[in-house]
Protein backbone atom coordinates (compact mmCIF):
# COMPACT_ATOMS: atom_id res chain seq x y z
CA UNK A 1 0.00 0.00 0.00
CA UNK A 2 3.01 2.22 0.74
CA UNK A 3 4.69 1.77 -2.88
CA UNK A 4 0.96 3.13 -4.19
CA UNK A 5 0.58 5.76 -2.29
CA UNK A 6 4.52 6.85 -3.53
CA UNK A 7 3.67 5.82 -7.03
CA UNK A 8 0.33 7.81 -7.37
CA UNK A 9 1.83 11.68 -7.01
CA UNK A 10 4.39 10.51 -9.74
CA UNK A 11 2.45 9.41 -12.18
CA UNK A 12 -0.45 12.83 -11.32
CA UNK A 13 3.40 14.36 -12.35
CA UNK A 14 4.78 12.69 -15.01
CA UNK A 15 1.10 13.04 -16.38
CA UNK A 16 0.69 17.04 -16.17
CA UNK A 17 4.49 17.55 -17.36
CA UNK A 18 3.61 15.71 -20.78
CA UNK A 19 0.35 17.59 -21.28
CA UNK A 20 1.59 21.27 -20.28
CA UNK A 21 -0.49 24.21 -21.59
CA UNK A 22 0.72 26.60 -24.31
CA UNK A 23 2.39 29.62 -22.28
CA UNK A 24 1.44 31.91 -25.58
CA UNK A 25 2.29 32.31 -28.99
CA UNK A 26 3.95 33.15 -31.85
CA UNK A 27 2.49 35.13 -34.79
CA UNK A 28 5.00 35.32 -37.71
CA UNK A 29 4.91 39.14 -39.12
CA UNK A 30 7.26 37.31 -42.39
CA UNK A 31 7.93 33.65 -43.37
CA UNK A 32 9.12 31.88 -40.31
CA UNK A 33 10.44 28.38 -40.30
CA UNK A 34 9.53 25.38 -37.36
CA UNK A 35 12.88 23.65 -37.07
CA UNK A 36 13.49 20.03 -35.97
CA UNK A 37 16.00 20.60 -33.49
CA UNK A 38 16.31 23.31 -31.08
CA UNK A 39 18.85 25.39 -32.61
CA UNK A 40 19.17 27.87 -36.01
CA UNK A 41 19.70 26.31 -38.95
CA UNK A 42 23.91 26.52 -39.84
CA UNK A 43 24.82 26.70 -36.22
CA UNK A 44 27.32 26.89 -35.44
CA UNK A 45 29.18 28.21 -38.68
CA UNK A 46 32.36 26.64 -38.06
CA UNK A 47 30.78 22.86 -38.64
CA UNK A 48 26.93 23.23 -38.85
CA UNK A 49 24.21 21.00 -37.26
CA UNK A 50 22.00 19.25 -39.87
CA UNK A 51 18.32 20.87 -38.88
CA UNK A 52 15.47 20.85 -41.24
CA UNK A 53 12.05 22.93 -41.29
CA UNK A 54 9.16 21.11 -40.20
CA UNK A 55 6.86 23.32 -41.06
CA UNK A 56 6.85 27.04 -42.49
CA UNK A 57 4.48 29.93 -41.02
CA UNK A 58 3.18 32.92 -43.38
CA UNK A 59 3.36 36.39 -42.34
CA UNK A 60 -0.08 36.82 -40.18
CA UNK A 61 -0.21 33.03 -39.13
CA UNK A 62 0.31 31.78 -34.79
CA UNK A 63 1.28 28.70 -33.42
CA UNK A 64 1.14 28.11 -29.56
CA UNK A 65 4.26 27.83 -27.55
CA UNK A 66 5.12 25.34 -24.94
CA UNK A 67 7.92 26.46 -23.30
CA UNK A 68 11.45 28.46 -23.98
CA UNK A 69 14.84 28.54 -23.13
CA UNK A 70 18.05 30.17 -23.92
CA UNK A 71 20.89 28.95 -26.54
CA UNK A 72 24.53 30.26 -26.18
CA UNK A 73 23.68 33.08 -28.67
CA UNK A 74 19.72 32.23 -28.61
CA UNK A 75 16.43 32.37 -27.58
CA UNK A 76 14.65 29.24 -28.60
CA UNK A 77 10.68 28.13 -28.60
CA UNK A 78 9.30 24.95 -28.24
CA UNK A 79 6.18 25.37 -30.47
CA UNK A 80 3.10 22.80 -31.10
CA UNK A 81 0.59 22.83 -33.77
CA UNK A 82 -3.01 21.83 -33.19
CA UNK A 83 -2.37 18.89 -35.74
CA UNK A 84 0.57 17.79 -33.26
CA UNK A 85 3.05 18.79 -35.78
CA UNK A 86 6.04 20.03 -32.97
CA UNK A 87 9.40 21.29 -32.97
CA UNK A 88 11.55 24.93 -32.35
CA UNK A 89 11.21 28.64 -33.90
CA UNK A 90 14.37 30.51 -32.99
CA UNK A 91 13.86 34.35 -32.15
CA UNK A 92 14.33 37.10 -34.81
CA UNK A 93 13.18 39.90 -36.12
CA UNK A 94 9.92 38.04 -37.76
CA UNK A 95 8.64 36.94 -34.78
CA UNK A 96 6.52 37.96 -32.03
CA UNK A 97 5.87 36.50 -29.16
CA UNK A 98 2.52 37.05 -27.51
CA UNK A 99 1.67 35.89 -23.91
CA UNK A 100 -1.06 33.77 -23.45
CA UNK A 101 -3.60 33.34 -25.77
CA UNK A 102 -2.61 33.50 -29.83
CA UNK A 103 -4.77 36.93 -30.68
CA UNK A 104 -7.75 37.67 -33.01
CA UNK A 105 -5.84 39.17 -35.36
CA UNK A 106 -4.33 36.01 -36.22
CA UNK A 107 -4.92 35.14 -39.56
CA UNK A 108 -4.50 31.26 -39.64
CA UNK A 109 -3.86 29.45 -36.02
CA UNK A 110 -1.37 26.62 -36.85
Amino acid sequence: MRTLAFLTPCFVLAVSACSRAPIGCIVASTEVSVLEQPYPAGYPSSNPIPNSTTLSLGSGECIAVHSLSYGKDFLVYEVRGKDGTSGYIVHDSGVEYVKGTCPASCSQVR
